[in-house]
């Protein structure tokens, strides 16, 4: 028998292109209640099972309200902003928008007053503000929970965001686990997305940073440059280890940047110790802080990195020298720490219309003729 995510995957995408309920089981995996904002588990298969359910009417209104809840207390729950599975939990959130207002008279009206309308508004803006170019191609630094596992230079999040502005087509998939880019090929889901886009293009980072309101499990880290580099770090800044790698379920990757010239991540993909390029279950136990005195972020973790000292692999990666233009954070307790402010928009001049040469009155046609007369007489 297939995997449940697997089975998953094939509720979903039957569900978003309108075809008639498999008989498969995916149902087994519809939560009873949502507990997964905590631990080491995955909080993506349970959601797309409801998803596809409550299309299919096994599920009420009910259970939604309580995610959208609980979400705002612990943003994508228990894999915040992870590059595998965030793409899948915000696909599955515009697909549930998409499928509840297909029908609606007034749609834009339907899709921003949904309850998952927060949500998905919170990851606009977050995109919004991390997005950035890596050798010309549109990407986004975020990072988080349950990345590591592959080359991180690309992935869901990142090729979701090209879809949705238009730098590249979405393609139709044939394998379930690869659902969320297929479902990116249904116009209707596709507008869900353009629309959360459209309410928040054009905006400064300060304003974005005004609409990032809801905690995630880990403390979280958003550094914007002057030339377009953004730098995504889970983690806060201590004095002593403390572990903010929460789901040992998959490692997480804890520091992000993209550039112009290319991007980097921490911890590297495959292990520079020993090569390997999965990790399950282990424990992982990681911190990352930056050292001011020297200009460089340093990652200590149990599993993986370049050297060991004291018992943890250490990995360090130094800081670009262009001029940093904001420095957010928000931690679990909800707290928002702007440890630099963006600097004030740089808004074109304004130049004034050139005033228009005065228009002289126009003689009356009983001047002109008594102008005439005289000439005769």
């Amino acid at each position: 028998m297939a995997k449940e995510h697997v089975l998953v995957c094939e509720a979903m995408q039957a569900a978003v292109w309108g075809k008639p309920e498999p008989r498969n089981g995916y149902e087994r995996a519809m939560p009873a209640k949502w507990d997964m904002a905590a631990g080491p588990g995955s909080a993506n298969i349970p959601w797309m099972a409801y998803v596809a359910g409550r299309h299919y009417k096994r599920a009420d209104n009910r259970m939604l309200e309580e995610y959208v809840a609980l979400n705002k207390t612990k943003f994508q729950l228990s894999e915040p902003l992870s590059w595998i599975y965030s793409g899948w939990t915000v696909t599955a959130q515009a697909a549930c928008i998409d499928m509840d207002t297909r029908t609606a008279h007034d749609r834009k009206a339907a899709i921003l007053s949904h309850p998952l309308a927060p949500l998905l508004l919170q990851w606009t803006a977050l995109c919004l503000l991390m997005e950035s170019s890596v050798r010309g191609k549109r990407t986004v630094a975020l990072c988080g929970c349950r990345s590591w596992g592959h080359d991180g230079s690309d992935g869901y999040m990142a090729e979701t965001w090209r879809v949705i502005c238009g730098d590249q087509k979405p393609k139709r998939r044939t394998r379930a686990v690869s659902w969320q880019s297929d479902v990116l090929c249904v116009p209707s889901l596709l507008e869900v997305f353009r629309v959360f886009r459209d309410q928040l293009k054009g905006y400064d980072p300060a304003w974005l940073w005004s609409r990032i309101v809801y905690p995630m499990r880990a403390p979280f880290q958003f550094i914007g440059y002057e030339d377009g580099s953004r730098v995504c770090i889970m983690g806060s800044d201590e004095e002593s280890f403390v572990d903010e790698d929460l789901n040992s379920n998959t490692p997480g990757v804890l520091f992000y940047r993209a550039t112009p010239s290319g991007s980097t991540y921490l911890p590297k993909w495959p292990a520079p110790n020993g090569g390997f390029t999965r990790l399950r279950q282990t424990g992982i136990r990681a911190d990352i802080d930056y050292e001011a005195a020297l200009g460089r972020w340093v990652l200590f973790h149990s599993e993986i990195g370049v050297s060991k000292e004291a018992g943890m692999w250490v990995s360090e990666v130094p800081d670009i020298e262009a001029r940093r233009i904001f420095h957010f954070e928000i931690v679990p307790a909800g707290r928002r720490i702007n440890h630099l402010q963006t600097l004030p928009p740089v808004l074109p001049p304004i130049i004034p219309p050139s005033p228009k040469p005065p228009v002289g009155r126009k003689e009356s046609w009983w001047s002109r003729f008594r102008a005439w007369l005289g000439r005769i007489f």
